[in-house]
């Protein structure tokens, strides 16, 4: 245990250091780790900014609404719903303000494989790059895998009809 007079607090009484004279090499390494810590905080900010540009793109961009459905890229495999229709999902991907913008349909191809119909696009999980895998229908419910970010592994859930009424048909 120490005694109040043990516990008290003097200053130092070793000699100080002068400082000594920085060599070039020694500016060197201290300017390249300043601007490493400048490009690290460069590229977190740029990461908030595409998650909060992530988190704002919630809403499909226009040109999703159009049915312009050239272009539409992987997604499950084909389910048999009907005796000449097969349902899948598929998604679609356009850069929006330099961000990949995914999105996903449903669609029904006949037994030649020709596209029938196709329904408004759609986003699987709220905010993220989302991709569809699997999906397997049971009755009137409609199971469908997904991935997002590339990180998480998510199951979504519907009804046959709610999918089948979404549809419009192909001009």
């Amino acid at each position: 245990e120490l005694s109040p007079a043990e516990a008290v607090v003097r200053p130092s009484t070793r000699a100080r250091r002068r400082p000594r004279d920085l060599d070039d090499r020694t500016i060197r390494r201290a300017e390249k780790r300043a601007l490493a810590s400048e490009s690290e905080r460069e590229r977190e900010e740029h990461s908030r900014k595409k998650q909060a540009q992530r988190e704002r793109g919630t809403k499909l961009p226009r040109f999703a609404d159009e049915p312009t459905y050239e272009g539409l890229r992987g997604g499950t495999q084909l389910v048999r719903v009907g005796d000449d229709a097969w349902l899948g999902v598929g998604h679609g991907m356009r850069f929006v303000d330099g961000l990949k913008f995914y999105w996903h349909v449903w669609y029904v191809v006949d037994s030649r494989g020709k596209m029938r119909s196709v329904s408004p696009p759609m986003k699987l999980a709220p905010n993220g790059i989302e991709f569809a895998a699997g999906m397997a229908v049971d009755g009137e419910r409609v199971v469908v895998s997904f991935g997002v970010d590339d990180m998480e592994c998510k199951i979504g859930e519907t009804k046959l009809s709610a999918v089948m009424q979404m549809l419009r048909p192909i001009r």
